[in-house]
């Protein structure tokens, strides 16, 4: 009996992993307590996990628990593969909102080191009080984690903002800080400018949402073309101001959500020269919340084509007073849109081009050219004002009531709504 027991030993040494080895097979990744991981890229492998020291020889059901009361600082672990051994990665994820420098704000109590992968979880809020760098690690900032880069770099190898995760920084940098080799925005994510940037320039990624909230000493402008997937929200200071395009560099910006303008004066082209124009793609509503929406500044036009509703709350400027450049509107949804607002609204050139048709909430001027390309405009109970100078183009109509001011006696006739509807005063 003696015999067999120990060739049964003799059986399990050569076919299975030793009692205090974990036997692995390939592609098998081991999460160690606060997420030490490593992975066994080939071939059959053995991992020892060694705490204090002491091997590990509980179950593997059991290994979880172990691990999870130990402190990140006290443990290690070693991974054989022949004579090769694999690199270990460690996760360090947020336990509270902190410095990043401080091991308190971390799982296991010991701030992330270069290598590492860092998540900053929901609730959480991490700043940098220093540059910081995981240089061929990533950063993800997790549905309700905020990643506070005050006016620090961060390096990385990536940097993912998940849905409802946001990134804020500081300082007086005009492009995304930091040296990031990849750069990972969920469309429903928050990238915040927060610091003094006047504008923005350089190399931009494409943002979920775009907070420019920053407190300039002077006016700037967007010196680069903007992909925005979801919205752009401008808050400046009720007399600072941002344009889309300024001095002979035309610019297109592309926003799929909304445009809120919540204070501060927005300026669709400050440029110099008719090269100097830009074009404002809006796929939601321009919601001007407060501040001042203004057209233009100087001789750049200015188109924002708009598929949602229009809604004023602030002040609608066509121009500063004294710019030749036009300030053209393009309605152009895919479902109805309605314009409204408390505050009144100067159109210099609209263009209705929704086959759905376009509402009126709210009394509206008109001082230059209406466009009608598709659908009609419904005025309802309300009046859209056009002076004598004021002209129509296109096939479809206005439903409802137009007024025409500036009526001379044996003058031309003046339209109202469709081109071919015109009235002239003749005498008295």
């Amino acid at each position: 009996m003696r015999h067999a027991h120990n060739r049964d030993n003799s059986r399990r040494s050569n076919d299975a992993a030793p009692r205090n080895y974990l036997s692995l097979r390939r592609g098998t990744t081991i999460l160690a307590a606060f997420a030490i991981v490593a992975t066994l890229a080939t071939g059959f492998a053995m991992a020892r996990p060694y705490i204090k020291k002491k091997v590990f020889r509980g179950p593997l059901s059991s290994i979880g628990k172990v691990f999870a009361t130990l402190n990140e600082r006290r443990l290690s672990r070693r991974v054989k593969q022949g004579n090769s051994a694999n690199s270990i990665t460690a996760i360090k994820t947020s336990a509270q909102s902190g410095p990043w420098s401080s091991g308190s704000t971390w799982v296991g109590g010991v701030a992330p080191a270069a290598t590492d992968n860092v998540i900053i979880a929901n609730t959480h809020t991490v700043n940098l009080t220093a540059a910081a760098s995981v240089t061929t690690g990533t950063v993800t900032v997790q549905s309700g984690g905020i990643l506070d880069l005050s006016s620090f770099a961060l390096t990385a190898n990536t940097l993912t903002i998940d849905n409802g995760g946001e990134v804020k920084q500081g300082g007086s940098g005009t492009a995304p800080s930091g040296t990031i080799t990849t750069r990972s925005y969920a469309s429903n994510s928050t990238y915040t400018f927060n610091g003094t940037q006047a504008g923005l320039s350089g190399t931009h990624p494409t943002y979920g949402n775009l907070n420019f909230a920053p407190t300039p000493a002077g006016a700037g402008s967007f010196g680069v073309s903007l992909t925005i997937a979801g919205n752009l929200t401008i808050n400046l200071g009720a007399a600072q101001e941002i344009r889309f395009a300024t001095a002979t560099t035309a610019r297109t910006h592309s926003i799929t959500g909304d445009l809120n303008i919540q204070s501060g004066i927005v300026v669709g082209s400050n440029g110099s020269s008719a090269a100097g124009s830009s074009t404002v793609t809006i796929g939601g509503k321009l919601n001007i919340i407060g501040g001042t929406f203004r057209g233009t500044n100087d001789v750049g036009d200015t188109t924002f084509n708009i598929g949602g509703n229009v809604v004023n709350g602030g002040t609608w400027q066509q121009d500063d007073g004294s710019s030749t450049g036009l300030f053209n509107i393009n309605l152009n949804g895919g479902s109805s849109q309605n314009i409204s607002g408390a505050n009144a609204i100067s159109f210099e050139n609209l263009t209705i081009n929704n086959s759905n048709g376009i509402s009126l909430s709210r009394d509206v001027d008109l001082t230059r050219t209406l466009t009608l390309t598709s659908g009609d405009l419904d005025t309802g109970a309300n009046t859209l004002t056009m002076p004598v100078a004021a002209s129509s183009a296109g096939t479809t109509d206005v439903v409802g009531n137009v007024r025409r001011t500036g009526f001379v006696t044996g003058g031309g006739g003046l339209s109202f709504g469709n081109p071919f509807n015109t009235i002239a005063v003749t005498a008295g």
